[in-house]
């Protein structure tokens, strides 16, 4: 069996760091669309008796803005918690430990065909579609002892 390099078996934990900054990046993405709809609807509320609407639009979007700004600075502190510097010199090591990982997925894969232990790790709807076929073709080549017209003795 292949073994992991130090990278590789690090990538379980690269990956969990990796999900928190998708998920802050989609809360993110979200805060800037809502961010977009207000200042739509703020240059469509042109009009005199829309000034009250427009100040309460514009307050949601400073709002909007500073949470975005709040947000964005809180992604470098979820890679500083893991002690990185920033997120680029943590998606660079992210991303090498990822080939090291496939790299490792793939020789131990060899491996096991190599060595004969890839049978027991077939799956379950891979046995089943081939239980499915056998049937058919066990069922295809029966001789049948009843005609077609008959209906059992009715």
């Amino acid at each position: 069996m292949p073994k992991k390099s130090l990278l590789a078996s690090k990538f379980s934990q690269l990956e969990v760091v990796y999900k928190r900054l998708e998920k802050q990046n989609a809360a993110i993405y979200q805060r800037e669309q809502e961010l977009s709809c207000i200042k739509r609807e703020l240059a469509e509320s042109s009009g005199i008796f829309q000034g009250k609407q427009r100040k309460v639009l514009k307050e949601k979007a400073e709002q909007l803005s500073v949470q975005i700004g709040s947000m964005k600075q809180y992604i470098s502190h979820i890679v500083q918690e893991y002690g990185y510097r920033n997120v680029k010199e943590f998606l660079e090591e992210y991303q090498t430990a990822k080939l090291e990982f496939n790299d490792y997925q793939a020789a131990a894969a060899k491996w096991k065909v190599e060595n004969g232990e890839i049978n027991e790790s077939e799956s379950i709807l891979e046995r089943l579609k081939q239980n499915k076929l056998a049937v058919e073709e066990r069922e295809k080549n029966r001789e049948w002892d009843c005609d077609r017209n008959d209906r059992g003795a009715r």
